[in-house]
């Protein structure tokens, strides 16, 4: 797990890997819905944890993606715990949308929104239309000192229609709910 320093701390946001799909495909068992992992990061304690950042969508003809975050737990000889957090919903106006790889234009909003401090590693992004927008990150943090740890999560910023973008919240994303 490289970024972590201390026993049982999550390890940064990664791509999903075969291992992960796997993983996530033995323990997601949620008939009536497709998920698409994108991002996991995880956790050594009495056990494994993940956290992943997901595409869902509802298996019924013409619906639209939306993203959601996906914990499970696999202690040690226990069956597998699954908990999944709804960020978006495909048919509600003014809804978050889908996680898609973070654009120019968002790599721009968050580094006008945030100070100085902490590096910013954004990875994918939901989007909410609303008199602006309001976008949620799933990135890697890392305080700006020697031999810090980078660690996974939520960052949420408003772009107003006109004017500077504006930080309106960090979760360390095991907290995310």
């Amino acid at each position: 797990m490289a970024g972590t320093s201390l026993l049982g701390a999550w390890s940064p946001f990664a791509p999903v890997n075969d291992e992960d799909k796997q993983l996530f495909k033995s323990a997601v068992r949620l008939l009536g819905v497709d998920y698409t992992p994108l991002l996991a990061a995880k956790q050594v304690v009495d056990g494994l944890q993940y956290l992943f950042v997901c595409n869902a969508r509802i298996v019924i003809p013409n619906t639209k993606e939306y993203g959601v975050v996906v914990r499970v737990y696999l202690p040690v000889g226990e069956k597998s715990e699954v908990e999944v957090t709804r960020i978006g919903h495909p048919h509600f106006v003014g809804a978050f949308g889908a996680f898609a790889p973070v654009d120019e234009t968002e790599k721009k909003a968050l580094a006008e929104a945030v100070g100085v401090g902490v590096d910013w590693a954004p990875l994918y992004a939901t989007v909410q239309i609303v008199a602006g927008r309001n976008i949620l990150y799933a990135a890697n943090a890392k305080v700006v000192y020697p031999d810090a740890p980078t660690y996974p999560v939520f960052v949420k910023v408003y772009q107003p229609l006109e004017g500077k973008p504006q930080l309106t919240s960090v979760t360390d994303a095991w907290d995310w709910k």
